[in-house]
């Protein structure tokens, strides 16, 4: 008996330095993690705290965040098939209107321009990109410098964020980038999170805002507990997709608990029914 073919992804994100002590991936990566346990490949995702992995989800997530680095190290498995699976990943990753009925390879080389493959062949390390081809160590360096990049993100991302509006201590950021761009208190009922009361504080912002080109609020979160809608596990261990259909059931993902990160004003909110009330003093 052969033992199963072994993946470690190298993955980070911004959020890092703000909870020290979680382990956190993208919800991006967490589907990569199930499509490859889904082909009998064991995953393990590194660095490896020994928390147990939860993951970063936004209602909305900008299009630039399948360019997010990764190094995936691999055993045991040819570079074909890892290939052509995290190149299907890639596929469902693409925006709009990019994905539907796409067959060109390069857009999905350039969706993952920046993940590095690591595979071992026998006594041999070779380092590719999303094609296949052999990438040198200064390209596969600059990917694992800017993995360390993202762990470290810009003062906007980390605490203390002081709101000069007491009765409005949440920053409210321009489409999930660090650009504060207003404050706001958010609560939550039997419905969900909302933003009760808001101030939009920059001039452009708010121009945009008040010409209808941002018009929705969006939610970045720690999803710390979901349930699978087919086998009834936690998300996060079982190989389920949500969306993806199993024996004639679409599999969905109720998330039961979570930790709010952070709050942004976007062009086109994922939730249609999150939309901004405007009001004047």
């Amino acid at each position: 008996m052969t033992d199963k073919p072994k993946v470690t992804i190298l993955s980070s994100n911004s959020y890092l330095r703000i909870f020290p002590q979680r382990r956190l991936i993208s919800r991006e990566t967490l589907q990569l993690v199930k499509r490859l346990r889904a082909e009998g490949v064991e995953v393990q995702i590194e660095p490896d705290n020994g928390a147990r992995i939860e993951y970063v989800f936004y209602k909305g997530f900008p299009a630039d965040i399948v360019a997010s680095p990764m190094v995936i190290a691999a055993f045991g498995i040819l570079r074909d098939v890892l290939i052509g699976i995290v190149s299907t990943w890639l596929y469902t990753k693409l925006p709009p209107g990019k994905s539907e009925g796409a067959s060109n390879p390069v857009e999905v080389e350039a969706a993952g321009s920046n993940i590095a493959i690591e595979i071992i062949e026998g006594d041999k390390k070779v380092r590719c990109n999303m094609n296949g081809a052999e990438i040198d160590d200064a390209r596969f360096n600059r990917i694992m410098e800017m993995l360390q990049t993202v762990a470290a993100p810009p003062d906007a991302r980390t605490p203390p964020i002081k709101s000069p509006y007491p009765e409005m201590p949440v920053p409210i950021f321009l489409e999930h980038t660090s650009r504060i761009v207003g404050w706001g208190k958010v609560n939550a009922n039997e419905q969900g999170l909302f933003v009760e009361i808001a101030q939009i504080v920059d001039d452009e912002t708010y121009q945009r805002n008040e010409a209808g080109q941002l018009k929705g609020f969006s939610i970045g979160a720690i999803a710390k507990q979901s349930e699978c809608s087919i086998c009834g596990q936690d998300y996060v261990d079982c190989n389920h997709l949500a969306g993806q259909v199993y024996d004639g059931l679409e599999c969905t993902n109720t998330i039961k608990k979570l930790d709010l990160l952070e709050v942004s004003i976007v062009k086109d909110p994922i939730n249609p029914m999150a939309l901004i009330k405007n009001s004047r003093s």
